[in-house]
């Protein structure tokens, strides 16, 4: 069963101003606020607008006057399986107007015969753009130009599905910021809206009371699976239950980590990383720069249940023979504590290294891995995950 919390988000264009909206969510499981802002001053407001001297049909995409904000509560982290889907939802019965069109039922419909709605798009950001530029449509219409922006789909399109990709502009992977990659988790993120007006037919109306931002997770879906992720192909990877924890660098500031395609252990990339420093390494953390958040960092309450995983294991090769400093898991607040291994020798070929966990308590790991490298290191990681097994 698929828990949902949503909020509907009453969302109207322009030649019309009412102001009938929900706009705080307060004590969500994993965003505690979401609320409507003005793009102008950042305050909060109770509707999304577009200018009323935009001049159909001539106009393309415009971004409307405000954004959605939301704030990530990472109290939540025990939890898998979460995210937050925005989607529209015009052929509903409580819809107002209800779209009878024969086309995408998808963006804000015209309320005079309601066959007509205006295609709607959505970026997330973790920062703020005060000047956002609207977005402008590929050639080939399956995307825009610089792959920021995402169509909106409604329930009614024959592509919905709870949870799809296209639709969930957050989870544990990450923000989508790009129409390929999710990384990131940032406590404040901001999401943009934008609609295509050059099939607009004007004057009149063009209203949705259905833009929907739902949190869901499964309750029922266990803390640890088979397989618990930190790093399986890349940090676009966006399946709720994949890769876990964020990469955090520590050390010299001379230290490089990149995508690389070139021999990965398995799937299409693996992790890359050079040190030119003195030293230097990365820890994967949950929630992201825990270990500056108290002395000497949280404890219960914060990382993943990791109860049942027996081994932790990940794969590593270099481009010349050479020993990895010392490599481990946890950090000192941890149920588990920080254990440290040393001197790992690395050859040019992929080789598994194994960490015997048993006996271990995994109650809550806010360190899900780390590795420190010394000076003039070059050397590839994959596969990094926590395991059940013999």
């Amino acid at each position: 069963m698929i828990k949902m919390r949503g909020i509907k988000i009453f969302f109207i264009s322009f030649y019309l101003v009412v102001a009938f909206l929900r706009i705080l969510v307060a004590g969500g499981d994993v965003f505690d606020i979401i609320e409507i802002r003005n793009r102008s001053n950042n305050k909060p407001t109770n509707i999304i607008t577009w200018d009323t001297n935009i001049s159909v049909p001539t106009n393309g995409w415009i971004v409307a006057n405000q954004y959605i904000y939301i704030h990530y509560n990472k109290n939540h982290t025990t939890r898998t399986g979460w995210g937050l889907q925005i989607y529209t939802d015009n052929t509903t019965n409580t819809a107002n107007p209800i779209y009878v069109g024969i086309g995408d039922p998808c963006g804000i419909v015209e309320t005079n015969m309601k066959r007509i709605a205006l295609p709607l798009a959505w970026r997330i950001c973790d920062a703020l753009i005060p000047n956002i530029s609207n977005p402008t449509e590929r050639a080939d219409h399956k995307g825009f130009t610089d792959y920021k922006w995402h169509f909106m789909l409604d329930k009614g399109s024959s592509a919905f599905t709870n949870e799809k990709e296209y639709i969930v502009a957050y989870n544990q992977g990450g923000i989508a910021w790009h129409e390929g990659v999710r990384q990131h988790k940032p406590t404040n993120a901001y999401i943009y809206i934008a609609a295509k007006f050059d099939k607009a037919i004007g004057p009149t109306i063009y209203k949705t009371s259905m833009l929907k931002i739902e949190e869901f997770y499964n309750p029922t879906e266990p803390k640890f699976l088979d397989y618990f992720w930190i790093y399986e192909d890349g940090w676009y990877n966006s399946n709720p239950n994949n890769n876990h924890y964020e990469p955090a660098y520590m050390g010299t500031v001379s230290i490089y980590m990149d995508h690389w395609q070139i021999n990965p252990h398995s799937g299409v990339e693996c992790i890359q990383f050079k040190n030119g420093g003195t030293w230097g390494g990365v820890y994967y953390l949950e929630p992201a720069n825990v270990w500056a958040t108290g002395p000497p960092d949280p404890g219960p309450g914060v990382g993943y249940d990791l109860t049942g995983a027996t081994k932790l294991t990940f794969w590593i090769r270099a481009d010349q023979p050479t020993t990895l400093k010392e490599y481990g898991y946890g950090l000192p607040g941890d149920s588990c504590g920080k254990n440290q291994y040393f001197n790992l020798s690395v050859t040019t070929n992929w080789q598994e290294v194994t960490i015997n966990l048993s006996g271990k308590d995994l109650s809550h790991v806010s360190g899900g891995f780390y590795f420190v490298a010394n000076n003039g290191v070059t050397f590839y990681l994959d596969d990094i995950r926590y395991e059940k097994g013999e």
